[in-house]
């Protein structure tokens, strides 16, 4: 009588184990398949699918099985992990947005997203001048070679005639230059509450300039006696 607890023990165990051990089944062949498809028929057969590994492949769809670990048709048991291995399209890198930037940053955003650059620079009046007005490929668009060819802006010449400046007052002098946006670099001794003129300058009055060379200077050469060639 003590030891039927015991043999009720190991019938009871033995029953469960029997009853919820694995029953044995056929891997299927999920090669070929999407995902989907792969993972809705692993899970008929009771199977827990992984992705073991991603294989990059632009021959196939992307998400398509293209190896499985245990093999097809191999005697398994349920609840077992079927490991996959899946392709997917090459990643491919997007070209920034280059619009608005100068060759300095150009350069740097280029490295940056992995890509070389063919830059050109072309006269166009309606675009910041030394910047990107135009790029391809397109901002945020994929390219497999990652060159991008870029188009900087050139504003065109601004020519004036320099004008003659030889007699006129300090101050006049000063303003005609303020228009054209010049600073001047004055030689001379500059008495304070005495009238200046302009004697010499450069450039020389004629001489065609282009105002949107840069930072243009002008020299002029002052004193407090008004030049004889100019005089009236």
């Amino acid at each position: 009588m003590a030891a039927i607890p015991f043999v009720l023990f190991c019938c009871t165990y033995y029953l469960l184990f029997y009853a919820y051990q694995p029953r044995a089944t056929t891997c299927p062949n999920v090669i070929g398949k999407d995902c989907f498809a792969a993972l809705k028929e692993l899970s008929a057969h009771n199977l827990y699918p992984k992705i073991m590994h991603l294989q990059e492949d632009e021959q196939r769809p992307s998400g398509t099985i293209t190896a499985q670990i245990p093999q097809p048709y191999q005697h398994i048991k349920e609840k077992q992990t079927v490991y996959l291995t899946v392709c997917q399209h090459p990643h491919k890198a997007h070209c920034p947005s280059l619009l608005g930037l100068d060759k300095e940053m150009i350069d740097l955003c280029l490295h940056e997203h992995g890509y070389e650059g063919d830059i050109y620079v072309i006269e166009y009046s309606e675009g910041t001048n030394q910047c990107c007005f135009a790029q391809w490929p397109k901002p945020k668009e994929a390219s497999d070679l990652h060159v991008a060819t870029v188009y900087v802006a050139q504003q065109p010449p601004e020519l004036v005639i320099w004008p003659n400046l030889v007699g006129l007052e300090l101050t006049q002098a000063q303003a005609i230059l303020a228009r054209y946006g010049v600073q001047a670099t004055l030689h001379g001794k500059l008495h304070p509450n005495k009238t200046m003129y302009v004697s010499t300058h450069m450039p020389l009055s004629g001489s065609i300039i282009d105002l949107s060379s840069g930072d243009l200077r002008a020299e002029l050469s002052i004193s407090m006696k008004f030049p004889k060639a100019n005089a009236i």
